[in-house]
């Protein structure tokens, strides 16, 4: 097997990884979001409620994803140059991003888990700003990490650094998670 085909089966198993984690947290996801707050009583509660399913449900995975970005850009630099390391971190978001969004919208939508909503909100969640800004974040920051793994990539002892940002990550994805979800 040639170098090439062996870079190209690594970043082809990143992109298998954050596709697998985003297909597997959706509907996790989304029910976390949806049951973050009381029992729904008034049509603004159960609108709010859903708003919350639908971004943890568009952006599920993430953590993941971050962290094949982070990689993905890490090892890219150390072998195509810091270019091209973010191109393939960056990617490596998009899919993650792509995989979650299409989930979410069968998801969110008549007969997903969370259609017992609908009569409350748009049908189409990517109408909701809070939705659409969730993945826009959610996003950049696969591009941050990506830029992230790159910079480690270019230092002579990179190891240290990529472990600090492979547990820094999780972390801060943990504690968005608590000041969405308490009040």
């Amino acid at each position: 097997m040639s170098q090439t085909a062996k870079r190209a089966a690594i970043l082809g198993l990143l992109a298998a990884i954050t596709i697998g984690a985003a297909a597997a947290l959706t509907s996790v996801d989304a029910r976390i979001g949806v049951r973050a707050s009381a029992d729904p009583d008034t049509e603004a509660q159960f609108a709010t409620n859903w708003l919350l399913g639908a971004v943890f449900a568009y952006t599920s995975g993430s953590v993941i994803g971050h962290v094949c970005a982070l990689l993905a850009g890490y090892l890219g630099t150390r072998w195509w140059g810091p270019r091209d390391g973010v191109l393939a971190g960056a990617s490596i978001g998009v899919v993650n991003l792509a995989t979650s969004a299409s989930l979410a919208a069968f998801i969110t939508r008549d007969g997903g888990a969370m259609s017992g909503y609908a009569p409350y909100v748009d049908p189409n969640p990517l109408h909701q700003p809070a939705v659409l800004i969730a993945v826009l974040a959610v996003l950049g920051t696969a591009v941050l990490a990506a830029r992230m793994g790159a910079s480690v990539g270019e230092q002579e002892r990179p190891l240290p650094g990529l472990i600090t940002l492979i547990i820094v990550i999780p972390v801060m994805h943990l504690i968005a998670f608590l000041v969405l979800t308490h009040p």
